[in-house]
C-alpha cells in the first residue's frame, strides 16, 4: 500500500510540475504575442518572432498568427518603400480570397505607376516642344531664380543650361538698362510677373549675354499659379530682334533721304495700304500743297476727303478711278 501511494504521489507530483512547466510556457508566448501586437501597433517591425515549437494547441496557433502578421506587416512595408522610392514593380501576395489590404496596396501602387508613366510622357512631349522652339523661353521661381532653359535661350544669352540654373535671372541677364544704367528690379516686368502676378509684353529692352553684350529683344511674362491660386513662378518668353532693329533702322535712314529729296524737290507724297483701304496716308508737304489740314498721324478718309472732290470735279474720272482701286484691291490689277 506505501509503494502505490508513494508511485500515485509521484505521478501528481510529475503532472504538476508537466502542468506548471506548461502553463509557464504558454504565459510566456502570451507575453510574446502581447509585446508584438503593442510593436506592431505603433508600426515597430524590428521585432523578434512569437516561440511556436510547432506547438498544436491554442497558444501555438496564437503564435504562428501573430508570426505570419509580423511577415505580411514587413512585407507591406517593404512595397509602401519601394512605392516611396518611385519603384513600382512589386507587389504583394494575397492571403486570402478577402484579402482587402493587399488588393488596396496593390491597386495603389498600379495606379501610381500609370500616373509616373503619363507625367514621364508629358514631360517628354514639353522637354521636346521646347527644344525644337525656335523663341527662347526660360522659367523662374518665386524667388526669380531660373528653374528651367531651352535650348534657343542658352544660345542667344551664350550660357549653358547649367550656368543658368538656379541663378537669379535679373542679376544674370536683365540688371541693366539699353543704355547701360541699372535696371532697377522692382520696376522689371519680369520682377512683377513671379512676385505680383503681371503679365507683360516688351519690345523695348535687352538681355544681357555672357560676353557682357547686350540683344535686343521682343518678350513676354507669364506667372505661374497653381490650381488654389498661389504664385509660384513665371515663364518669360523671347526672340532676338537685332535684325527687326537694323532694318528699322535702315528704313529710317531711308524714310529721312526720301523726306530731304522731296524737300529738295517741293513735292509731296501720298499712299495707300491696301490692308486698311479706306484711309490714305499723306505728308505733311502733299497735304499743304493740297490745300488740307494737317494730321499728327497722317490718316486721311479716302472716301470724304479724296474720292468725293474727285466725283465733284470729274464725275467719269471717278467712276473709272473707283473701278480700277477696287480691282486693286481685289487682285484684278496687279497695281492702281
Amino acid at each position: 500500500t506505501r509503494t502505490i501511494l508513494t508511485g500515485v504521489a509521484l505521478a501528481l507530483l510529475i503532472i504538476a510540475l508537466l502542468s506548471s512547466l506548461m502553463t509557464r510556457r504558454a504565459a510566456r508566448r502570451i507575453r510574446k504575442a502581447v509585446e508584438t501586437a503593442d510593436a506592431l501597433a505603433v508600426g515597430e517591425l524590428e521585432i523578434s518572432r512569437v516561440e511556436s515549437n510547432d506547438a498544436q494547441d491554442e497558444t501555438g496557433h496564437l503564435a504562428r498568427s501573430f508570426n505570419q502578421l509580423v511577415t505580411t506587416s514587413r512585407e507591406i512595408n517593404e512595397v509602401c518603400q519601394a512605392i516611396a522610392k518611385g519603384d513600382f514593380s512589386k507587389r504583394l501576395e494575397k492571403r486570402s480570397e478577402n484579402d482587402r489590404l493587399v488588393e488596396s496596396i496593390n491597386r495603389m501602387a498600379e495606379a501610381r505607376s500609370q500616373a509616373e508613366e503619363e507625367l514621364s510622357r508629358a514631360e517628354q512631349r514639353s522637354r521636346l516642344i521646347l527644344e525644337s522652339v525656335a523663341d527662347g523661353i526660360f522659367g523662374v521661381d518665386s524667388d526669380g531664380r531660373v528653374s528651367f532653359i531651352n535650348p534657343s535661350a542658352s544660345a542667344c544669352l551664350g550660357y549653358s543650361r547649367e550656368e543658368m540654373l538656379g541663378e537669379n535671372v535679373h542679376s544674370l541677364v536683365h540688371h541693366s538698362h539699353p543704355d547701360g544704367t541699372p535696371y532697377d528690379v522692382e520696376g522689371c516686368p519680369m520682377f512683377l510677373a513671379f512676385t505680383e502676378g503681371l503679365k507683360a509684353q516688351r519690345d523695348d529692352e535687352v538681355l544681357w549675354k555672357k560676353d557682357g553684350t547686350a540683344v535686343p529683344v521682343e518678350y513676354s511674362a507669364t506667372p505661374i499659379k497653381q490650381g488654389n491660386g498661389e504664385l509660384i513662378g513665371a515663364v518669360i518668353t523671347f526672340r532676338d530682334i537685332s535684325e527687326r532693329r537694323e532694318a528699322e533702322k535702315a528704313l529710317r535712314t531711308s524714310n529721312y533721304l526720301s523726306d530731304i529729296a522731296l524737300e529738295l524737290t517741293g513735292c509731296g507724297y501720298w499712299h495707300i495700304d491696301y490692308s486698311e483701304p479706306d484711309v490714305y496716308f499723306q505728308s505733311d508737304r502733299a497735304a499743304t500743297i493740297l490745300g488740307e489740314p494737317l494730321k499728327p498721324d497722317g490718316r486721311y478718309d479716302l472716301a470724304t476727303e479724296w474720292f468725293d472732290r474727285l466725283a465733284e470735279a470729274d464725275p467719269e474720272g471717278a467712276e473709272v478711278t473707283a473701278e480700277h482701286y477696287q480691282g486693286a484691291i481685289d487682285g484684278k490689277y496687279e497695281n492702281y
